[in-house]
């Protein structure tokens, strides 16, 4: 993967609207883009709009790695906006590139 491609892969995952457990999306998502690597992957609904991704790379035996992350956001309405967002000149969520 380029560099290029794997900032349009961040700037598609932040633009995601994942709030409150809806990760379902970014999920599915981030399932295609395994799928196009050659990578078997498994969705497992937990809830409604709520998914996880399981994913595994072998290379025979061996030692084991576990990565895990949020795919999920809190809501910004209701909580206080610390002062270096205030001054941002993009919306957060477009995922804007500055060079």
């Amino acid at each position: 993967m380029t560099q290029a491609e794997s900032i349009r892969l961040l700037q598609d995952i932040v633009r995601f609207k994942t709030e409150n457990d809806q990760e379902a999306l970014v999920a599915e998502y981030l399932q295609t883009v395994l799928q196009e690597h050659g990578i078997p992957s498994q969705l497992i609904e937990l809830s409604p709009g709520r998914s996880k991704l399981v994913a595994e790379l072998t290379n025979g035996p061996g030692k084991v790695l576990g990565l895990t992350g949020h795919m999920d956001v809190i809501t910004a309405s209701g909580h206080r906006i610390p002062m270096a967002l205030t001054s941002w000149t993009e919306k957060c969520m477009a995922a804007a590139q500055q060079i």
